[in-house]
């Protein structure tokens, strides 16, 4: 999953998985998060990525969103 995601790379991306997913395994994704930050790291970059962990299932999370959008794309 991470070699897909890490296309992105070094634009903003926000990881947000709950830890009840049963389409994206919370262990895998998590996993996957530690990958990218490799390559985000590598192209100096590792403020354009974050992640948002929760408890819940394949659902969306709002917690992070807009102050992320906010800080990348502007208001």
């Amino acid at each position: 999953m991470s070699d897909v995601a890490a296309l992105i790379a070094p634009r903003p991306l926000l990881v947000i998985s709950g830890d009840q997913n049963k389409i994206f395994p919370i262990d895998a994704t998590k996993k996957a998060y530690q990958d990218l930050s490799k390559v985000y790291a590598l192209l100096d970059s590792s403020d354009h990525l974050d992640s948002d962990f929760f408890e819940g299932v394949h659902e969306w999370s709002n917690r992070k969103t807009l102050p992320f959008l906010a800080a990348h794309f502007g208001e």
